[in-house]
């Protein structure tokens, strides 16, 4: 999984690759599930920060809840990338606009034709920015899928 996701995010220029956090099990923040594995789950994050300017909102990391092999079989690299590239730029727009430094994780559940869209956060996230992310993202064109791909993108806003 590792080398196709290094080729998504270079692909992407979204990430540079590094895996700061392999596992076999993970506890699922924002649909309370557990996902487990006979791999690894790895957040991948920029390996060299990029320059963010005036904006406060960053890309953390990008987690797959599916395996390589199901992933393979079921997107493209370059899919996939153009995909996070279209969140990031729908996503920091309204992040910027919350007051409070805050952390939010979009999970995208993906199916052909269609992603659903879900949000969890961690400090003062205001209903209204949600709102507005939410909104936003949905309106994405779908992933183009195969089947089912599930992942998530923490974004950070600073303070």
């Amino acid at each position: 999984m590792y080398r196709f996701l290094v080729r998504v995010l270079l692909a992407s220029a979204a990430l540079a690759s590094i895996c700061v956090l392999a596992q076999s099990r993970y506890e699922n923040p924002v649909d309370r599930k557990t996902y487990e594995t006979l791999g690894e789950f790895r957040t991948y994050v920029p390996a060299v920060p990029r320059e963010t300017g005036e904006r406060r909102t960053s890309t953390a990391g990008v987690t797959l809840l599916i395996g390589e092999l199901e992933l393979r079989s079921r997107v493209k690299v370059e899919d996939l990338a153009t995909f996070i590239k279209a969140i990031e730029a729908r996503a920091y727009p309204e992040l910027e606009k919350n007051k409070e430094p805050m952390t939010a994780i979009v999970q995208f559940n993906c199916q052909p034709g269609n992603c659903k869209v879900n949000l969890a956060t961690r400090g003062r996230a205001e209903k209204s920015t949600l709102r507005a992310v939410y909104d936003s993202l949905s309106k994405l064109a779908p992933l183009k899928a195969t089947g089912e791909v599930i992942f998530q993108i923490e974004f950070r806003v600073r303070a």
